[in-house]
């Protein structure tokens, strides 16, 4: 009997150690510092931020601002295209007539052609005559582009 009363004095005293001990409740998120919902600020009549003030992006200040940055910006463009820009092939495309351009095509599908069929061992006669026509074609078409201009 003696340790049955010794056991259970022990658990009395325990038991008031525990209860004297102040319980800390753990808070839930929403009631923490940390939490930022929406209903928080609703609740407390707080905005998390102010409403945007669309009266300066409708004033003239913001539009000259706008417009200055554009023609800036199109004026450095201008200056690198025009003046930094070193020569590339796009150039050397563009400055060539057209004609010159569609007929050099059509030359080199042709010499294409011919050479596929000397690989076969076919007849070129009929292809080296178009490729002479090309030639002709070129001419008559520099002959007019000499009298537009």
């Amino acid at each position: 009997m003696g340790k049955l009363f010794r056991v259970s004095l022990s658990f009395i005293q325990s038991c008031q150690r525990f209860a004297s001990k102040k319980v800390v409740k753990m808070p839930k998120f929403s009631e923490s510092k940390a939490y930022q919902g929406f209903d928080k600020y609703r609740m407390n009549e707080k905005l998390i931020s102010p409403p945007i003030d669309t009266s300066y992006y409708n004033s003239s200040s913001y539009r000259n601002k706008v417009i200055l940055s554009f023609l800036l910006s199109e004026l450095t463009l201008v200056i690198y295209i025009a003046f930094l820009r070193g020569e590339n092939e796009f150039d050397k495309v563009f400055n060539t007539p057209f004609y010159v351009l569609s007929l050099n095509s059509e030359r080199s599908t042709i010499r294409y052609e011919i050479d596929k069929a000397r690989a076969k061992g076919e007849d070129t006669k009929l292809l080296e005559e178009r490729l002479a026509y090309v030639d002709i074609k070129e001419a008559a078409a520099k002959a007019r582009f000499e009298k537009a201009k």
